[in-house]
């Protein structure tokens, strides 16, 4: 089951973008659906690929 992101940019779930949301999205950057270690919280703008524009999306958001 996905998990739904409350906040922009929160990849692990748990409300807020930090290191670790950081760390994931970067694990699965250039990654698309299908590929093995993509994780599809890590695609905020739901392309279905892990790109420039989801880094951007969580950079805005972190620290919150």
């Amino acid at each position: 089951t996905p998990i739904t992101n409350v906040t922009p940019g929160d990849v692990d779930g748990d409300s807020d973008v930090d290191l670790t949301d950081l760390a994931l999205l970067l694990s699965t950057f250039g990654l698309c659906v299908g590929d093995p270690g993509y994780y599809d919280t890590a695609d905020f703008d739901r392309s279905n690929c892990v790109e420039l524009s989801d880094l951007a999306i969580l950079l805005t958001n972190f620290g919150t």
